[in-house]
């Protein structure tokens, strides 16, 4: 399976865990579900955190940073973006752009923008399971 392929694959899959994990927080900070310790704090912080991402993906989209290798007949071209591809450079240097170019950027934007809130989706999961486990496990004296 081609690498770009699989990484818009990951991105898609990204973004439809991002929208669930972000409705997710907002039921916890709402209470309908039990909140870990500290939640409030881990949700400013994740917050913050994927601000950052997202904002430091927009801005180093163009650099080599966000981009991988990709063998072709004639050399080594580079595919620029993670996980969506927003340009390719062709082993002589000529860039491929156009208006998929936003769409990509701003794909890539919010997935590392949503990166943070699966982690503290998936640690609040991890949580409440162990909370549950603690809950009805038989007391030992």
């Amino acid at each position: 399976m081609s690498p770009v392929l699989l990484l818009g694959l990951v991105g898609i899959a990204g973004l439809i865990v991002g929208v669930f994990a972000l409705r997710s927080i907002r039921r916890t900070s709402t209470g309908a579900l039990s909140t870990p310790p500290n939640w409030r704090t881990r949700w400013i912080v994740a917050f913050a955190a994927g601000i950052l991402l997202g904002g430091t993906c927009f801005v180093l989209t163009a650099s080599a940073w966000l981009s991988y290798p990709m063998s072709e007949p004639g050399g080594t071209g580079h595919v620029v973006g993670i996980p969506f591809i927003v340009a390719y450079i062709d082993a002589q240097g000529s860039d491929y752009v156009g208006a998929i170019t936003w769409i990509g950027t701003i794909g890539n934007m919010v997935f590392w923008c949503l990166v943070p809130a699966i982690a503290l989706w998936v640690h609040a999961a991890v949580w409440r399971r162990r909370n549950r486990a603690e809950q009805f496990a038989p007391a030992s004296q």
